[in-house]
């Protein structure tokens, strides 16, 4: 998973990568805690938003949340990692690709979605993934950059959580 912080200095959007070993702070009073399988949970005993409400004390966080602190610029959490063809690992029992049905075999050049993680083919002879502008299952792009937040969305309404300081 990835949080997307606004940098006013270059008026651009900063990635970073959550680690899966250990929380990431927001700051003095906030956490993104890892959950496993690819989940986190905000962690808060301020009053820390997603989406506009209040977390007391810990939310379960989705793709595209905006994490707001009082008197800070918002930031989001994404899962719109970039797609990576890797060699199937198998060991999970019988899998198909999402996108044609047939069996996917262990070694076999294939695409987990960074979204929902299901599997699809991905080679000269079986493109699979790339073969649609969105994953089979979720709307994942397939090709492309990872999703950005508007900037516009949030500055031209004024920054919220000003008034809640």
């Amino acid at each position: 998973m990835i949080i997307r912080t606004f940098d006013r200095s270059t008026g651009t959007w900063r990635s970073h990568v959550l680690p899966a070993d250990r929380p990431y702070t927001l700051g003095p009073t906030a956490a993104l805690i890892p959950l496993g399988d690819h989940r986190y949970g905000g962690l808060a005993s301020a009053r820390l938003r997603v989406n506009g409400e209040i977390v007391l004390p810990l939310r379960v966080l989705e793709d595209r949340d905006e994490l707001q602190l009082p008197g800070e610029v918002p930031c989001y959490v994404s899962v719109d990692d970039e797609p990576e063809v890797v060699p199937f690992p198998g060991g999970v029992g019988p899998c198909r690709c999402a996108r044609c049905g047939a069996p996917i075999t262990p070694g076999a050049p294939s695409v987990a979605c960074p979204r929902c993680r299901s599997w699809s083919h991905q080679s000269e002879s079986r493109p699979c993934w790339e073969h649609a502008p969105s994953c089979p299952t979720c709307s994942q792009p397939t090709r492309g950059g990872a999703w950005e937040p508007d900037p516009v969305a949030w500055m031209s309404g004024g920054e919220r959580g000003d008034d809640d300081a």
